[in-house]
């Protein structure tokens, strides 16, 4: 289940919906493009951070961001 947030705008006006706000892991995996156990051990290392909400637990979109530009600093030494 991804979480959307509402969105008004017009079709065929060529604007784009904004991302979701929060991701389940499944989701989050699939939008990172990265398996579903990197998330669950990134989140149990701290390094992505999570909430549980009504029994499931979310990632929001900014922090999923951020956690993918995090790794992209390990890896290009920026």
């Amino acid at each position: 289940m991804i979480v959307q947030q509402s969105y008004r705008g017009q079709q065929g006006c060529g604007t784009t919906p904004p991302p979701p706000l929060a991701y389940r892991v499944p989701d989050a995996a699939r939008a990172a493009g990265v398996s579903e156990s990197s998330i669950v051990r990134a989140i149990r290392s701290g390094s992505l951070v999570s909430a549980k909400r009504g029994g499931c637990r979310v990632i929001l979109h900014a922090d999923l961001v951020a956690w993918l530009q995090a790794g992209r600093e390990e890896v290009t030494g920026s």
